[in-house]
């Protein structure tokens, strides 16, 4: 901040905050000298982007969006009706979009939870694949006891792919419901932004892809987001093509924006 900015800005954190009349939580501190500032701002991005692309409708997705939500409502209540809170995530998106993909869906439940003490059959219930357990020992040897590792984790995963019209069975029940669900959310929108905090943008990508190509919904979904992967993270350009296009859009920084 500048001189007079951020001496204004001390002053009224100190006098606040330090005065010795009250004493608050640390967690009320770092919102209020942090926080609330990150957030206003954000809402003011969001509200800018929703203005001049004349947005249908705002999906605040789980569980950031919750607080998110709160304080866009307060600071522009004349959008309530177009706001909806999502029930989202990451790997309930894998789980949705594991035909389209499979990269990520590997990823997400294999490689990020080898060597980490993680048992196959745990593995397999967070994936909600369970019933191939047996089927996996019966094939490969590997039974649900074992612990996923980098030893094991290739046979893991060429098991599951050679077993994909079983893993479609598992999804089928799970991806009816949730067409219903984000039918009902989306309505007779056609132009719709999914907010979330970051990183990797890939909630907002994967419910367009099956809102558009799977559901035949018929709503565009762009991402917005408060930060995307920065210049020193190891998937530095992995949001450049969504970036470039329009897909995602980042308020603070972002391969494009901010990058340091």
């Amino acid at each position: 901040m500048s001189a007079i900015i951020g001496g204004a800005y001390r002053g009224v954190i100190n006098t606040h905050l330090y005065n010795g009349i009250d004493k608050f939580s640390r967690e009320y501190e770092f919102g209020y000298i942090y926080g609330g500032m990150f957030v206003v701002g954000y809402c003011r991005f969001i509200h800018e982007y929703v203005r001049q692309n004349k947005v249908d409708k705002i999906l605040f997705l789980a569980r950031d969006g919750y607080i998110i939500q709160k304080v866009y409502e307060l600071m522009y209540p004349e959008e309530v009706s177009k706001c909806r809170y999502m029930y989202w995530s990451r790997l309930a998106a894998a789980k949705l979009a594991y035909d389209y993909y499979k990269y990520d869906y590997f990823r997400r439940f294999l490689y990020h939870k080898m060597d980490q003490g993680y048992s196959i059959e745990r593995i397999f219930q967070s994936m909600e694949i369970d019933a191939l357990v047996r089927k996996c020992e019966d094939s490969i040897g590997i039974s649900g006891k074992d612990i996923l590792t980098d030893g094991n984790v290739e046979f893991v995963e060429k098991f599951i792919n050679s077993n994909w019209t079983d893993v479609q069975k598992c999804y089928e029940n799970q991806n009816l419901a949730t067409k219903k669900y984000v039918s009902d959310i989306i309505g007779k929108a056609k132009n719709a932004i999914a907010v979330d905090i970051g990183w990797a943008g890939s909630c907002a990508v994967i419910l367009n892809r099956l809102i558009n190509n799977e559901w035949n919904i018929n709503c565009r979904i762009t991402g917005v987001v408060a930060g995307t992967n920065s210049f020193y993270t190891d998937d530095t350009n992995g949001m450049e093509p969504m970036l470039a296009d329009g897909s995602i859009v980042s308020y603070m920084y972002s391969q494009s924006h901010n990058r340091e």
